[in-house]
């Protein structure tokens, strides 16, 4: 019982003297991010017929895939690619662009989760 009175303590006192937010990502960091985000996304891209098509799914889940991952690392580095995405999304169009536009979406979203291990859905 000591030992868990121990741990506890000790991991308040970690949570409380603990600066919060001074981790920032590296160049190493983000370029993994990068590698990993493109090679996800890409799968998304050879599974259209239609070349065009596809590189636009491909750059509407790098956008949202940047973002979420971004968003849950460094909320400055998001708010770019949170920006681009709501206002490619908010323009509309035709319907083949909105139906792209939601594929390209749901992409970005699987391609994040696979990223930060929340794939178990």
């Amino acid at each position: 019982m000591k030992l868990v009175i121990a741990i506890i303590l000790m991991v308040l006192a970690g949570v409380c003297f603990a600066e919060p937010g001074d981790y920032r990502l590296t160049k190493g960091d983000k370029e993994m991010i990068e590698s990993a985000i493109n090679d996800r996304c890409q799968l998304f891209k050879n599974m259209q017929n239609n070349k065009t098509e596809g590189e636009y799914i491909k750059t509407i889940c790098v956008m949202v895939a940047r973002a979420t991952v971004y968003q849950r690392f460094d909320d400055i580095m998001a708010l770019p690619y949170q920006a681009a995405v709501t206002k490619i999304l908010d323009e509309g169009g035709n319907d083949t662009v909105i139906i792209l536009n939601a594929m390209g979406v749901k992409a970005g979203e699987a391609a994040a989760k696979a990223y930060l291990g929340m794939n178990f859905e």
